[in-house]
This record gives structure tokens, C-alpha cells and sequence, in this order.
């Protein structure tokens, strides 16, 4: 899709995106972001720093959560959303929530983690049973896989498409470009994996 610009209007004037991602140099996610984001709607992104896929990053990289939050607040966006599933999960179920009041005690601005919004969305379509596809290992499978069982949310099968060498996730730029396949399944496995939702019709800012 093409991007298009708007013509004597400021960038991100009908919304700003606040993304707090967990890796630095995160192209892709600005790449991704455009591709889907309306016009008008613009990213700004700052990282908590992981450079390796471990415990000690992932929490280190929590204790920079309030210095990437008040960059956001900052900028004025109008949105915040933590990026970074390990992050969360490893802290023990119902994390999202709780570092969702952490950040609420420093700014009023919304704010939401990826692994909330997933499961929120998911229970507002009524999905119940999932596949994931993951550029985590087994172990992280694991977690995962017990965190949104918390939710109602039951893991039939995880695969990864991680490579075997990798340290930092955003250095492999395979991994989001590989051709996806999931393994077959018995007739109705899946059934209410995707559900439709009713449009609301909400007005445009």
C-alpha cells in the first residue's frame, strides 16, 4: 500500500502512537507499523535496550520502563503500547495489568502492553482455542502458553521460526518474511479460532 502524505497538515494530527519496543534499531516495526496505520496516524518509538534473549535482559530492561515512559509523555502521544511478550509473561500472570497501574501512576496518557491487547482482543471475539507461530524457543513456548491459559485462552500447538543462532530477535530479518505453515489438524480443531467482528462505526478524530 502507498503511502500517502497530508497535504498542510502536521504529522500524526489525527494520532501519534507511542511504541515502547524492547530491541534497539527496530526497523521493522516502523516499516510494519505504515503499512497498516490510516492516514494521519504516525509512531514514535524508543527502546527499553534487550540486546539477548535472557531473564537478566528482560528485567533490566523493566527498570527503563519509567525513563521510555516519560520520553513518551514527552512527545505527546496520544497512546502507549509496550512492545515485547518475554518481558511480560516472565513476570507471572497478570503482569500486563499490573505494569499497566505502574504506568498510570506517571502519566494519564492510555496505555496498553501487546500481550494484554491480544488477549483482550481475543475474548472480546470469543477465540478460545489458538495456534501460535513465535520467533521464541520451546521454553518461552511454555510460558506463554501458560500465561493466556490464565485468560480461558487454551495453546493447541506453538511453532517457531526463530533460527538456531540467534541472539537478539530483531537482527534476523528472516524472521518475519519466512513462508508460515501450521500443522494439519483434525476436522472442527479450529472452529471459532477467527470470528468477525460487528463494525461500530465510530467517527474518525
Amino acid at each position: 500500500m502507498p503511502l500517502k502524505a497530508s497535504l498542510g497538515a502536521p504529522y500524526g494530527w489525527r494520532a501519534r502512537v507511542g511504541m515502547i519496543t524492547p530491541s534497539p534499531g527496530h526497523e521493522n516495526n516502523a516499516y510494519e507499523f505504515y503499512l497498516i496505520a490510516p492516514e494521519g496516524v504516525t509512531v514514535c518509538m524508543t527502546s527499553l535496550q534487550v540486546m539477548g534473549l535472557t531473564q537478566e535482559q528482560y528485567s533490566g530492561a523493566l527498570t527503563r520502563m519509567e525513563a521510555a515512559v516519560a520520553e513518551m509523555v514527552s512527545r505527546k502521544v496520544d497512546v502507549i503500547v509496550q512492545a515485547g511478550v518475554p518481558l511480560t509473561v516472565t513476570q507471572g500472570w497478570d503482569y500486563h495489568n499490573k505494569l499497566g497501574s505502574e504506568v498510570a501512576k506517571l502519566t494519564n496518557i492510555p496505555f496498553v502492553t501487546d500481550i494484554g491487547a491480544c488477549i483482550e482482543a481475543m475474548q472480546v471475539l470469543g477465540i478460545r482455542r489458538v495456534v501460535m507461530i513465535t520467533p521464541f524457543d520451546d521454553s518461552m513456548h511454555d510460558r506463554l502458553t501458560r500465561y493466556v491459559s490464565n485468560a480461558g485462552i487454551q495453546v493447541l500447538t506453538a511453532q517457531s521460526i526463530r533460527p538456531p543462532t540467534a541472539v537478539e530477535i530483531s537482527r534476523h530479518y528472516e524472521v518475519s518474511t519466512v513462508p508460515l505453515s501450521v500443522p494439519n489438524q483434525p476436522p472442527n480443531r479450529f472452529s471459532g479460532l477467527l470470528r468477525t467482528p460487528t463494525a461500530s462505526g465510530s467517527p474518525e478524530r
